[in-house]
């Protein structure tokens, strides 16, 4: 085997693929004015929004 050749000493490292559990955290919007993570709340109709539960912002999801 040449050098540069497979995974082993000299050979090229891939990163690992981050986990899909991740990815939701992702998709969570931080409060705009306190910078905290909003929580996904529905109102009395059944329309989804997103709360800050430190300072009350709202947010239309």
């Amino acid at each position: 085997m040449r050098d540069g050749d497979g995974d082993g000493p000299g050979g090229s490292v891939l990163p690992s693929a981050p986990d899909a559990v991740d990815d939701v955290a992702l998709d969570t919007p931080n409060c705009p004015d306190c910078l905290l993570r909003m929580e996904p709340e529905e109102s009395s109709k059944g329309d989804a929004y997103w709360a800050c539960t430190e300072c009350g912002f709202v947010a239309i999801a």
